[in-house]
């Protein structure tokens, strides 16, 4: 495998990406649809659980669906792997139940990434929709000595530009790692990841969506799950 192909693209994709200053891009409202996604694995299928809520309201929807994955798992080019399947179930729902994204949110980066081009960039540019990213680990170094309380963050920088934060979401536990994917800002996406996090130290939407694909891959159900089946890429 040529990894300088894959690094050329993700550089070609990172140069198309809008992150807009704070106080411009996507700000959420009341009836806006947030597609939240995580995935699963049985061999080199994925399972992907996608979560879709109204902004600080009721769930809508939750899919599941399963794919065929067409790339290794490679520290850094992540989102090769993991976005083309996201796209796959996030068109199945569009074309299927009319449900579009305002917001999507996954389990990786956006630009807090050495080519600023992470997982939710790569879905945000291929939507055109405004996305974030929310990890549990940071490719790039940050500081957060001190730092105990929620709400409380550490700037994440590439080139002296901020790229993210490590965002403490509960009193006295390790921070999570937001950054912009597309079409919203630093600010705007520390908000979005607090507002998602009341009790845990992982978004509601994506521990539920973690939650769906790992019992799916073992053999469960949910009666209220939509089951979109084997989707091809």
């Amino acid at each position: 495998m040529n990894l300088q192909h894959y690094l050329h693209l993700q550089r070609e994709m990172a140069a198309k990406v809008i992150i807009p200053a704070t106080g411009g891009g996507y700000v959420p409202h009341k009836e806006n649809l947030v597609f939240s996604f995580d995935i699963c694995y049985k061999d080199e299928t994925a399972v992907v659980a996608c979560v879709v809520d109204k902004w600080q309201g009721q769930r809508v929807k939750s899919f599941i669906a399963t794919a065929r994955v067409n790339f290794p798992y490679i520290p850094r080019f992540f989102c090769f792997r993991e976005g083309p399947p996201i796209i796959v179930v996030l068109r199945a729902i569009q074309d299927q139940y009319g449900y579009k994204p305002d917001l999507i949110l996954v389990d990786g980066h956006g630009t807090a990434h050495p080519e600023k081009c992470g997982l939710a960039t790569w879905v945000g540019v291929n939507t055109g929709s405004p996305a974030v990213g929310c990890a549990k680990s940071t490719l790039l170094p940050y500081s957060a000595k001190g730092m105990k309380k929620k709400g409380e963050y550490a700037r994440i920088e590439l080139n002296g530009e901020i790229v993210g934060v490590a965002l403490i979401t509960r009193d006295n536990v390790k921070p999570v790692f937001v950054s912009p994917g597309f079409r919203i800002s630093v600010r705007e996406s520390i908000h979005i990841i607090s507002s998602m996090t009341p009790k845990y130290r992982i978004p509601e939407p994506l521990r539920a969506a973690d939650h769906l694909a790992g019992r799916f891959a073992k053999g469960e159900s949910d009666s209220e799950l939509i089951d979109l089946g084997f989707l091809k890429q």
